[in-house]
């Protein structure tokens, strides 16, 4: 009997013990691995947020500042900013991280592009630059173009050459002079020159540069820029988006 008993209490005492072990159940392990990754992902993705919005607004100070000297007439000043501005590059994994959940990175699509204006004054012809960043502008690094003053709807035409999907447009009001030629500045898209243009943004707002970002991407070939009146001079104009 004594045997009978001592072995019952041996059992138990197994049992309990094994109750006390943690037990290695492959799906909450998983569980909690997944959500200790979403926690992860989340904190990543805000670090990734914050950078890349602290880096824009450095971006945007500079461009200020590169205006202020340049109205100051310091252009030394204004073109060792200028270089500075263009050695600056956003971090990738920010970029990846703000456009994630439109899927693959949006691309710099409009540097080969060609572009035309619906006039020109004659002493300034309208210059590559505007598009493909390359070289001065104008007027003491100013404007890449300049409509005629009686241009009753000034606008420029680019054409990406086939169509592509846009996801946002990168706009540079011009550098040096007065910035109230972008006023009620818009933008129209097409997928065929042939066809009615769609409006797709419009301001009144005067800024130095403006950035249109599209909610849902649109597939577009010739993007048209421009107001109802008055002259329509601007630096640069940068497009992003997929070729596919």
């Amino acid at each position: 009997m004594l045997r009978l008993t001592c072995t019952l209490m041996l059992l138990i005492s197994a049992l309990f013990a094994q109750d006390k072990e943690p037990k290695k159940d492959p799906k909450k392990l998983k569980d909690s691995e997944n959500k200790y990754l979403k926690i992860i992902t989340v904190i990543n993705s805000d670090y990734d947020k914050k950078v890349l919005s602290a880096t824009k607004t450095y971006l945007n100070e500079l461009s200020k500042l590169q205006v202020f000297y340049t109205k100051q007439g310091d252009l030394d000043s204004a073109v060792t900013v200028r270089a500075r501005i263009n050695e600056i590059k956003i971090p990738e994994n920010s970029i990846k991280s703000a456009t994630k959940s439109i899927g693959k990175e949006a691309q710099w699509i409009s540097q080969k592009a060609t572009y035309k204006t619906s006039s020109d004054l004659r002493k300034f012809k309208a210059l590559a630059a505007l598009l493909s960043y390359e070289g001065e502008l104008h007027d003491g690094n100013d404007f890449a173009f300049h409509t005629k003053d009686k241009d009753k709807k000034p606008h420029i035409i680019i054409d990406l050459k086939k169509p592509m999907l846009i996801q946002r447009i990168e706009i540079q009001n011009r550098v040096r002079g007065s910035k109230g030629d972008a006023k009620g500045l818009t933008i129209w898209l097409t997928k065929r020159k042939a066809t009615r243009y769609t409006e797709i943004w419009t301001t009144q707002d005067v800024e130095d540069d403006y950035t249109i970002i599209l909610k849902t991407p649109i597939k577009a070939q010739y993007i048209k820029i421009g107001k109802s009146s008055a002259v329509l001079r601007l630096a640069h104009v940068k497009i992003f988006g997929w070729k596919k």
